[in-house]
Order: C-alpha cells, then sequence, then structure tokens
C-alpha cells in the first residue's frame, strides 16, 4: 500500500471514528440532530470524503464545526499527520419529521401504491394519513395467496396498545376498508432504530396490484443505494416526483407526529431536483422510493427548508427525505412472529431480475466507512461501499 493510501485510509478512519464518538456525546450539543456521508470526485480525479452536519443554527454548526475538526487533527498528529482537507460541511435545518396528514392526491382504486392510507378507531382515533408504499407477499406466492400493505410505523401503528389490543382499522382512499390485522417492527425511544415500517394484512383482495405509474420497476430485490442514484416516488400528496441520493446517514433523529423523537442509523438522505417540483411533502410517509428499476426505500421524513453545502445545491434542493434502506426493512419484516420472508409485489408482466440482483438484495446504508483500498475501486464502486459498509472497529493501519 502506498504511502498517499495509508495517509487517506487513517484519515478517513479517523474522522468517522471522531464522529461516532462526538455523537455519543451529543446530550451536550442537542442542536445537532443528523450526520451524513458522501464521497465527491474533484476536478483531478481524487475522491474526498465530505461529512455533513445536520444542526438547527449557523452558531451551532460553526461551534461544532470548529469542534471536530480540532479534535481531527489533534488525532491524527499521533500519526505524525495533519488533514489534507476539511471534510466537515453544513446543513442547517430542523430535525427530520416524520410527516403528517398534508395534502392528498386523488386516486380513483384503493388497493394502489401511492394511494392515501390511514387507520382509526373509536378508542384511539384517527391517524396521521400516509402513503401506501405497495404490496408484499412470500416469494413464489400466487396471486390469489394473502399479501400485506406497508407503510410507515407512524402512519400505521403509532398507538401500539391500539394495534395489541386489535381495536385499529386501516383505511384507504374514500374510506375504504382495508385490513384490521396489522404488524409493526417497534419502535424505541431508548435506543438506536432501523425502519419506521409496518404492515396489514389487505381483507379483499380485489383490484390489487403492484402498479407504479410512471416509473419503471422490474425487479422486486432492492439494491443498494448509491450517492448520486436517482429515484422516483408514489406519495399520496405529491403523486409522482424525482430525488437524487445526497448522503448516507449513520445516525439521525426524527420527531414523529406526536411529538416524540427517535434515533434511526444508516439511513438514506434524498434531495429534491428543484424547489418547484420539491420530491415529497407531508402525506407522503410510506412512499416506496425506487432506483435503477429496483426498491431502494421506504420514505418515513422530511426535512424542510434545508440550507446546503454549496456543492450539494449544485445538483439538489430542499425539502429533504429521509428514508430506510428497503433491504432493511424487508429484514426486519420477516422476524416478525408469523410474517417470515415478504418480497415487493409487481405487475405480473414486468419482472426482469437476474441472478446478480438476487444475489445483491441486501440494502443497506452504512454507518461508517471501514479503510477501503479507494485506488483500486471505480467511482461508482466507491459509492456503494460507502452506503454498504457495516459498522465495526476502526483498524488503523
Amino acid at each position: 500500500m502506498s504511502e498517499s493510501l495509508v495517509t487517506i485510509n487513517i484519515f478517513f478512519a479517523t474522522t468517522l471514528r471522531i464522529l461516532a464518538v462526538q455523537w455519543d456525546m451529543r446530550p451536550d450539543r442537542l442542536g445537532w440532530h443528523a450526520y451524513g456521508l458522501r464521497l465527491e470526485k474533484k476536478s483531478d480525479g481524487k475522491k474526498e470524503l465530505r461529512a455533513a452536519l445536520f444542526v438547527q443554527s449557523k452558531i451551532e454548526g460553526d461551534q461544532l464545526h470548529k469542534k471536530l475538526f480540532d479534535e481531527l487533527t489533534q488525532a491524527l498528529s499521533r500519526f505524525h499527520e495533519t488533514p489534507p482537507y476539511d471534510p466537515f460541511e453544513r446543513v442547517i435545518m430542523s430535525p427530520f419529521l416524520g410527516m403528517h396528514t398534508g395534502t392528498q392526491f386523488l386516486r380513483s382504486v384503493p388497493q394502489r401504491p401511492g394511494a392515501r392510507v390511514f387507520t382509526t378507531s373509536d378508542q384511539c382515533g384517527t391517524s396521521c394519513f400516509g402513503t401506501i408504499g405497495g404490496f408484499l407477499r412470500p416469494p413464489g406466492a400466487s396471486t390469489n395467496d394473502p399479501a400485506w400493505l406497508f407503510s410507515n410505523h407512524h402512519i400505521l401503528a403509532e398507538d401500539e396498545n391500539c394495534v395489541n389490543q386489535k381495536l385499529s382499522q386501516v383505511f384507504g382512499s374514500g374510506g375504504v376498508f382495508l385490513s384490521e390485522e396489522i404488524s409493526y417492527i417497534q419502535l424505541d425511544e431508548n435506543d438506536v432504530n432501523d425502519v419506521d415500517a409496518a404492515i396489514a394484512k389487505i381483507a379483499k383482495l380485489d383490484n390489487l396490484a403492484g402498479i407504479y405509474d410512471g416509473i419503471d420497476i422490474c425487479c422486486p430485490q432492492p439494491v443498494p443505494p448509491r450517492i448520486g442514484m436517482e429515484l422516483k416516488k408514489l406519495g399520496n400528496a405529491t403523486n409522482l416526483t424525482s430525488g437524487i441520493v445526497l448522503w448516507c446517514s449513520p445516525r439521525s433523529v426524527t420527531v414523529s407526529c406526536n411529538g416524540d423523537s427517535f434515533e434511526f442509523q444508516n439511513q438514506i438522505v434524498i434531495g429534491s431536483k428543484s424547489e418547484e417540483e420539491p420530491f415529497l411533502a407531508h402525506g407522503d410517509s410510506g412512499s416506496l422510493v425506487i432506483g435503477e428499476k429496483h426498491p431502494v426505500g421506504l420514505l418515513f421524513g422530511i426535512g424542510s427548508e434545508a440550507d446546503l453545502p454549496s456543492e450539494v445545491e449544485a445538483i439538489a434542493n430542499s425539502p429533504l427525505g429521509l428514508a430506510n434502506p428497503f433491504g432493511t426493512v424487508l429484514q426486519e419484516l420477516a422476524k416478525i412472529p408469523g410474517i417470515g420472508p415478504l418480497q415487493l409485489v409487481l405487475a405480473s408482466d414486468s419482472v426482469c431480475c437476474t441472478a446478480s440482483h438476487v444475489e445483491t438484495a441486501t440494502s443497506d446504508c452504512a454507518a461508517y466507512l471501514e479503510l477501503i483500498s479507494l485506488g483500486n475501486m471505480d467511482s461508482d464502486s466507491e459509492q456503494t461501499q460507502l452506503c454498504q459498509t457495516k459498522a465495526g472497529p476502526f483498524p488503523i493501519p
């Protein structure tokens, strides 16, 4: 390994370690509510790590930026190195919000991806309104077998006690009854969460179809998010929109419909293509995010009016979206007792999977970069590595 590569690996690993350690000390800096990672290709062909600090004010951002860079400089001095550049950038915005009711894009058929969904009961009231992301069945199941619609926990199961007592019923566009069997991934206010996801077993299969109008999707297997990947989604509020993957977020805090705060790990941060055409709005929670003809993520959070770094602002705008990697969603749903493995339902004439798609079905947006040999990887591979690598110890070469 060349000296320059050793140096950059030390720099990357030290930067990631400092971010993780300082995040664990976050109660002293409550204005810091997320951070994201990306690789930026410079004009000379070199790639630089960028670590975005999501903070609520410029003053908080300046203070945190200085603290982290000082820590980085001091840590590298033990290797007789100095930072080759400043890796930190700031995003000024309020914390991500679990999207609430919002407006409604009317659809004639309630049992479709992108249609409205909500829960209600006499005892617990009505939930925030969200979006049907799509439908799931066990691999190999027929069209006559049971199916589950999927959306967010904060849409289908925000009142877990009500769901556990089987008091909640699920309704769709036009007040059409859809289900009374809800299963969910529990959210923990005192621990780190992976997904904001829930499913509901469809009562009647009539008119159910995995049709994503206006979106080319032909394989149910999820693919890993990649920085710069172009995305589309169908939402109850904004219908068909386009976005772009900006960062993989090791840690982020979201505020749910009822005001509860939850910490998440390994999420996807998505930018809008323009302010005139926002990727998402309140009411789009639960939308399936699609890229490269595959499912990529489950949309659950919105960040409005973000002040973005200039390099990012050149390609994207706010509002920002926060999404669970869809491979992680499927992995977590499969752990629910009585559910088991599930697969996205698509129109029967659209499936185009290959063996390589199946082999790479796990999609994860990693908490950290391990030490990677950047000189031996092309740009796309590096970005995918950034989103896939699992958290772990930080060996120093």
